[in-house]
């Protein structure tokens, strides 16, 4: 059945799921499973701005795998199941540049979408990339700035 149990001053009580009828569900009257989370991967070498990058993606309801470099970024790009759909990277990155890993993914999955953060000023046509799927965002930057350059560059889902 599912649900816990939660303790209170005055005992306990079982709190468990109730399915919410949804006027589109068909017969079962039992809403649809949401979608599933758009996938990012986020390439950073700071740990500290990739784990607050990462609490601000995940609290949006994206789901982030992280690397801190370029082989570990090829590596998780290369593993079965994850199909991303946004590469968040720093431009400057160990074992090369936001800007090569970019063209090297995109060349490998055409519709991926790039957001680079940096924190240096500027950021205009990277060769070998089609500006419609690419940002930049300037470093330091706060969660409602992240989660509007991620929702303007994502294609709507289908």
């Amino acid at each position: 059945m599912g649900g816990d149990t939660r303790r209170g001053q005055w005992g306990a009580i079982r709190v468990s799921p109730i399915a919410e009828p949804h006027p589109n569900a068909g017969e079962s009257g039992v809403r649809r499973a949401t979608a599933r989370a758009r996938r990012v991967l986020l390439v950073e070498d700071e740990e500290m701005v990739r784990k607050v990058l990462l609490r601000m993606l995940s609290s949006r309801g994206y789901d982030v795998k992280t690397a801190a470099s370029v082989s570990e970024a090829e590596g998780l790009f290369a593993t079965p199941g994850n199909d991303f759909e946004l590469l968040i990277t720093d431009v400057m990155i160990p074992e090369g540049s936001g800007h090569a890993l970019a063209r090297s993914l995109v060349g490998r999955r055409p519709s991926l979408r790039v957001l680079f953060v940096s924190g240096y000023s500027g950021g205009g046509q990277v060769e070998g990339l089609d500006s419609e799927q690419v940002r930049f965002l300037t470093k330091p930057f706060g969660s409602a700035e992240l989660t509007q350059m991620v929702h303007d560059l994502l294609p709507p889902e289908p």
